[in-house]
């Protein structure tokens, strides 16, 4: 039984409302733009994922960038249809960039290869929208 991640967003918050809707703040949708380096930016990926089956699944995620930092999420979750597509919050530590660079996730498959899923440029200029 797996889970596959097949593509994800990145923003700065996520929050579930009292009706169980969620609700995405601070969506970057092609880069992310600090004025300075270095620069502590603490963010959430909301990846989509395909599940193989139902029952209990465990997932392994790694998002590093060019700049040497790593973080490592291992989590699980029970999952009730199988052959169905969701969407996972996943909060990530805070992590410091010191120039321009990728911030790539993969997942771990089956058989222990890293499968990146998702990349974005973290980049040094003006914030969008500031004279």
């Amino acid at each position: 039984m797996t889970i596959t991640p097949r593509t994800a967003l990145l923003c700065d918050m996520y929050r579930r409302e009292d009706n169980g809707k969620g609700l995405l703040i601070g969506i970057y949708p092609q880069d992310v733009v600090f004025p300075l380096f270095p620069a502590t930016g603490a963010f959430v990926l909301y990846v989509q994922c395909t599940f193989s089956a139902a029952g209990s699944l465990s997932l392994v995620l790694r998002v590093q960038h060019s700049n040497g930092q790593e973080a490592m999420i291992d989590g699980s979750l029970d999952v009730l249809s199988p052959q169905t597509t969701s969407w996972l919050p996943v909060p990530l530590p805070p992590m410091t960039f010191e120039a321009d660079t990728n911030l790539v996730a993969s997942y771990r498959d089956e058989a222990g290869k890293w499968i990146e899923f998702f990349s974005i440029p973290i980049r040094k200029g003006p914030i969008p929208g500031t004279p």
